[in-house]
C-alpha cells in the first residue's frame, strides 16, 4: 500500500507503519504525522545514547585490562593512572576504587589508599576487599584492636 490515496507508509525493514489512511480527519492526520516524527526522533536519540554507552563500556574495559596487566608487571604508578582513568568514566565503581587503593598502598600512599577503600565501602558495603585491605594495614601498623572490626566485616 504505497499509493498516495491510501495514506503515508514508512517501510524500513520487516514491518511497515501507516501514518494515516484516507478518510481520517485532517487534524488526526497532522497528529499522527507529528507523533510519528516525535517517535522517530526518540528512536534516533536512543540509538545515539546506546552507542555512546557502548563506547564508554569499551573504554572502561580497556582501562581495567590495562590496569590489571600493569599490576601483574608491578608497574604501580601506571596502574594507578589506569584505575583513575576508569574512575573518570564510572566514578562510583567500588571495585575500581578497591584496586586503586591496592596500587596506592603498594606505593606507600597509605592515607590515599584507605580513602579509596572507604569510598568503595560507602558505595558497596558488602564488598569484602576494602575491609580486608584496611584490616591488613592496621595489623601491619601494629594496631591489632582496630584491625578486628574490618577483618570481621570481611567474613560477614
Amino acid at each position: 500500500m504505497n499509493d498516495a490515496s491510501s495514506g503515508v507508509k514508512i517501510s524500513d525493514g520487516p514491518s511497515d507503519i501507516t501514518i494515516f489512511n484516507r478518510g481520517t480527519s485532517p487534524k488526526l492526520n497532522k497528529f499522527a504525522a507529528a507523533s510519528a516524527l516525535v517517535f522517530l526522533v526518540f528512536v534516533a536519540v536512543c540509538a545515539q545514547s546506546i552507542k555512546a554507552n557502548d563506547q564508554k563500556l569499551q573504554k572502561l574495559r580497556a582501562y581495567y585490562e590495562t590496569a590489571q596487566r600493569l599490576e601483574r608487571e608491578e608497574n604501580w604508578s601506571e596502574a594507578e593512572k589506569a584505575w583513575r582513568a576508569a574512575l573518570e568514566i564510572v566514578p562510583d565503581d567500588a571495585r575500581a576504587l578497591t584496586n586503586l587503593g591496592v596500587v596506592l598502598n603498594r606505593q606507600n600512599k597509605t592515607t590515599e589508599a584507605v580513602g579509596a577503600w572507604n569510598r568503595a565501602i560507602a558505595i558497596d558495603p558488602k564488598l569484602a576487599g576494602p575491609y580486608f585491605n584496611i584490616g591488613l594495614n592496621l595489623v601491619k601498623a601494629g594496631d591489632y584492636n582496630a584491625a578486628i572490626s574490618p577483618l570481621q566485616r570481611t567474613l560477614s
